[in-house]
């Protein structure tokens, strides 16, 4: 279980969680909803209510539903999450090989990427496929949104849409190609073995970094 406590009146008191793994946490800028993906489930808080207690009861629950199809309204296995510019989430689906977005306050998916459809739950290594989908994050207009899939990482730029193709890979230089064929040499910046996690910064003039956690070269490279 995962606990804080704090002394200061100015700072939130958490109690317990009671989950294995806490995966991710997103939130909303100037808003009042903080997501947390946990090893079965995405909760959804609200920092706006009476004496609140992060891990009260939640608002909304995505649930991993383990022995069920896929679909708009389950997760299986979730992991990182990014919120949106509209309150919405977008939540790493790693169980079904796939990223889904959720408008703010519901609980059915309107957008899914690496899949064909709600329903598909094929896996590969093509430009609109993930095998192994980590992490994912978004520049701060949310137009750009980059996910780590095991050595590789696929950019995508919005309008976002069902099945759609990424516009760049960075780890390999091409989509198509198997991972086990990777291989990091020390001082290579340019692939990666096993992806835990990517960050997009923006920066205030107008540029940005990706930084990428390469977790068995024990590395973060931007």
């Amino acid at each position: 279980p995962l606990s804080f406590s704090s002394s200061s009146s100015n700072c939130t008191h958490l109690t317990t969680l009671d989950a294995s793994y806490v995966f991710g946490v997103a939130y909303t800028p100037n808003d009042t909803l903080v997501y947390v993906s946990i090893d079965t489930q995405v909760l959804v808080y609200n920092l706006s209510a009476t004496n609140f207690s992060l891990f009260s009861t939640p608002i909304i629950t995505y649930n991993s539903n383990r022995s069920a199809v896929a679909s708009p309204q389950t997760v299986f296995n979730p992991r990182k999450i990014a919120s949106d510019c509209n309150g919405g989430i977008w939540v790493v689906d790693e169980g079904f090989k796939r990223v889904l977005h959720f408008p703010r306050n519901q609980v059915t998916a309107d957008i899914v990427l690496g899949q064909i459809d709600f329903s598909t739950t094929k896996q590969g290594y093509s430009d609109h496929q993930f095998k192994y989908v980590t992490g994912i994050t978004l520049d701060s207009k949310c137009s750009v949104m980059f996910v780590s899939d095991e050595s590789r990482v696929l950019r995508f730029r919005g309008p976002f849409l069902n099945g759609m193709s990424a516009e760049g890979v960075l780890g390999f230089d091409r989509f198509s190609v198997n991972q086990n064929d990777n291989s990091t040499s020390p001082g290579d910046t340019s692939s990666f073995r096993q992806i835990f996690a990517v960050r997009f910064e923006d920066f205030h003039d107008g540029t940005g970094r990706l930084y990428v956690v390469d977790q068995l070269n024990d590395r973060v490279v931007s």
